[in-house]
């Protein structure tokens, strides 16, 4: 609880201070900031490369256990997609050869595991002969559970 006391002592410090001072002060503490290079200024806000790759959730929940009740690599290629759109911030992705092949996925295990996401509904796939395979996310209605 607050006191009279302390509130008249607290505005009679503050009547002693010397507002012109404080100001003179503090341009004193102000600094010039470094001007930011051109090729700095044109990144700003996108995603820049660290020297380490990740890859990090969140994962849909539902999604996520029906995935992971999959034979093979389907819980690794689901999540690479998930990967791909959150970079790309595009619904429609590919999965590049160098990230299936850092994670030991080969061309035949991406198309089975793509396949059977597929046929449990957590992607639609579009296939176009001499073309990547175009995938995107389908979210599961409200409401419902993981089933494999």
């Amino acid at each position: 609880m607050i006191s009279i006391k302390s509130v008249t002592a607290a505005t009679s410090v503050l009547s002693d201070l010397d507002m012109e001072q404080l100001r003179q002060d503090s341009d004193k503490l102000l600094v010039a900031a470094p001007a930011i290079p051109a090729h700095d200024a044109q990144r700003k806000g996108r995603y820049r490369r660290h020297g380490d790759l990740f890859i990090g959730g969140p994962y849909p929940w539902p999604q996520y256990c029906t995935a992971a009740r999959m034979k093979g690599v389907a819980l690794v290629v689901w999540q690479l997609v998930h990967h791909q759109v959150r970079m790309t911030r595009k619904p429609e992705v590919t999965l590049p050869r160098n990230l299936l092949t850092a994670v030991g996925i080969s061309r035949n295990a991406k198309a089975r595991a793509l396949r059977d996401l597929e046929k449990v509904g957590l992607i639609q796939v579009r296939c176009e002969r001499g073309r990547a395979a175009r995938i995107t996310l389908v979210p599961l209605p409200n409401g419902s559970s993981a089933s494999s």
